[in-house]
């Protein structure tokens, strides 16, 4: 008997102990000093962190953990703030993934109503300013940029829209509009804030908490600092940190999403099951293509010493390795910034990833394609040296750019990537990028035939013109009633692990006679799950600011609007407002069925 009850109890314990577990958690355990960007840490993350436009300055880890009472901390924290740039992370938020109870067909974290989700974390503002620091949880893709879309939770100071009178308040924000708790934003000094969101059938309740009197086991206090509701339904797929407009405004550290308020301030006597620790070394760190690796994951632990499963993604779209030291090899045609994604799993399905990337340059090189490339902004006139190119850098870091013309000699850069005054010929190019990519091209400046004395147009085989520039999304020109003719040729490419904008693989998506992609997720180099976006509108361009649209489009498929408001979504059909501040409007497509894939977009005014 007395076997028997201490296997119950040992039954019990485990049992328990694997339920106390967070559902996504940041500890920023980085080596002080070292870069936030492409960091991964923790568990419950869709994406390594991205701060905005690749910055490596600025977002820095730093020693020791914020304290607040008994609360439980694991690594380092993070110091904050720079030039206005944010930081970002995606959320697991796929049906079976960390947060699936939260989660219904697909959608966004939120989208099972009846459900509570607790969020904390410890924040410190290191200088009595103005400049912000706050977290936002938000419903787009494109982690770190909180203003792509106004369904949004933040809670933190927002800057002088958190000031009551002179005095700093921390805040909650819905939208765009903040709301003051009563609770003053102490100056170098660790607060704890703790967020309860209650997604409702038909609104959305917020309680905040600062620097509440009791944690863990002890309960929920009794009173909240404060609290809103709105009629929004609030979807969640990432976490924007926003920590100043300059550098060591701020400290972050503990970021905890909890079903329950003791795990999300869990103290000293909550037993946490914390997720692994996945590391690994590989070698070579470059190499010409084919290349073999060899990876070493036995770095990677356990807190708790639980056995570890591990998978590895290779980047170019080949099956994923499960042995902890393996070797792979790549195949010729594989250049570029190869990244190689690392998952470890412990014994109660929590898991954790880190990446690392590989230069794979050229053969006999020691670069690898930019993937640039070069926009016509005009013809030369008759005989005359007035013709205009834009370079692009595509992939390029820091690019650097040499314009040659027939005789050799270099011509002027202007504008940052332009090169103008050019007569008709061929010139020579090479964009070089300092992440050691390189391209070499010829382009051919051709003339204007219309400017040449004597010349008249064929009329028999002349195109149709409407006297309007190129269409593009950020272009006022209304040529057409279907708004979605001004969008860009080419697709964008992503997929869930890259946090990026353009995965650069569009060449690679298998698309219909109209461009359309013959069903999502496609396998390419980049990923064996690449989507794909469509920019409908940019700078507040092809869409007018305060007026609504209908999108209609034909087949099967699973799609996010970001940067407008969705007022109604029915199979085939979507009705959205644009906002009156407007930017850029995309459409993210995550599914399209391949026997029924989408297709045959259309935006038309709703009158």
């Amino acid at each position: 008997m007395k076997a028997i009850l201490t296997f119950f109890v040992l039954f019990f314990s485990v049992n328990l102990f694997s339920q106390n577990s967070y559902l996504a958690y940041e500890s920023f355990d980085g080596s002080a000093g070292s870069a936030l960007n492409s960091g991964s840490n923790g568990q419950g993350w869709g994406s390594t962190w991205e701060v905005q436009n690749g910055v490596i300055a600025g977002y820095l880890f730093d020693n020791n953990s914020l304290t607040y009472n008994n609360l439980k901390t694991n690594g380092n924290k993070l110091s904050g703030g720079y030039q206005y740039v944010t930081s970002g992370r995606n959320l697991d938020y796929q049906d079976g993934g960390d947060f699936d109870d939260y989660v219904t067909g697909g959608d966004a974290i939120g989208s099972t109503a009846g459900t509570t989700l607790w969020v904390s974390v410890l924040l410190n503002k290191l200088s009595n300013n103005n400049e912000p620091i706050f977290l936002d949880l938000h419903n787009g893709n494109l982690s770190w940029c909180n203003n792509c879309t106004t369904n949004k939770i933040g809670f933190g100071y927002f800057g002088t829209a958190s000031n009551v009178n002179s005095d700093k308040r921390w805040s909650i924000r819905i939208g765009n509009t903040v709301y003051n708790s009563s609770v003053s934003c102490a100056v170098n000094s660790a607060t704890l804030l703790v967020l309860k969101i209650t997604f409702g059938a038909n609104k959305t309740d917020f309680d905040l908490y600062v620097n509440p009197t009791t944690i863990g086991n002890s309960g929920t206090p009794a009173t909240t600092s404060l609290s809103q509701s709105t009629s929004e339904l609030i979807r969640i797929k990432s976490l924007a940190l926003y920590l100043g407009d300059n550098a060591n405004n701020g400290y972050a550290d503990e970021i905890r999403f909890a079903k329950t308020y003791a795990i999300a301030t869990a103290d000293q006597n909550v037993a946490i099951n914390l997720p692994p620790i996945a590391r690994f070394s590989y070698s070579p760190i470059s190499g010409q293509a084919p290349v073999t690796v060899s990876v070493d994951a036995s770095s990677s632990t356990d807190p708790e010493g639980n056995p570890l499963t591990y998978s590895w993604n290779w980047g170019d779209g080949t099956p994923n390795s499960t042995n902890p030291v393996t070797t792979h090899t790549y195949a010729p045609n594989i250049t570029g910034l190869i990244t190689i994604e690392l998952t470890v799993k412990d014994n109660f399905n929590l898991k954790n990833f880190t990446n690392k990337t590989i230069p794979i340059y050229l053969p006999g090189t020691n670069y690898f394609p930019c993937q640039s490339s070069a926009t016509s902004l005009s013809e030369a006139t008759c005989s005359q040296n007035n013709g205009k190119v834009r370079i692009n850098a595509g992939i390029a870091l820091n690019p650097t750019y040499s314009f040659k013309n027939g005789s050799g000699i270099d011509m002027p850069l202007i504008n940052g990537n332009e090169f103008q005054n050019l007569a008709a010929g061929k010139y020579n190019v090479t964009v070089t990028g300092s992440n050691s990519c390189k391209d070499i091209f010829t382009l051919t400046m051709t003339t204007d035939s219309s400017t040449c004395p004597g010349w008249s147009p064929n009329m028999c085989k002349m195109a149709i013109g409407v006297n309007v520039n190129g269409l593009s999304d950020w272009n006022w020109e209304h040529a057409f009633v279907n708004r979605y003719k001004h969008v860009r040729e080419d697709l964008t490419t992503f997929h869930d692990g890259c946090n990026c904008w353009d995965s650069n693989v569009s060449s690679q998506i298998k698309v219909d006679e109209n461009g359309y992609p013959i069903g999502l997720p496609q396998i390419t180099t980049a990923s064996n799950a690449t989507k794909v976006r469509f920019i409908i509108s940019a700078d507040a361009g092809n869409l007018k600011p305060n007026e609504q649209y209908v999108f209609l489009y034909d087949g099967i498929g699973t799609f996010t609007l970001n940067g407008a408001d969705i007022v109604s979504n029915t199979k085939g059909r979507m009705l959205f407002n644009v906002p009156a501040t407007s930017g850029n409007i995309w459409l993210d497509v995550s599914y399209s069925q391949p026997d029924d894939y989408i297709k045959k977009f259309s935006i038309v005014e709703s009158i």
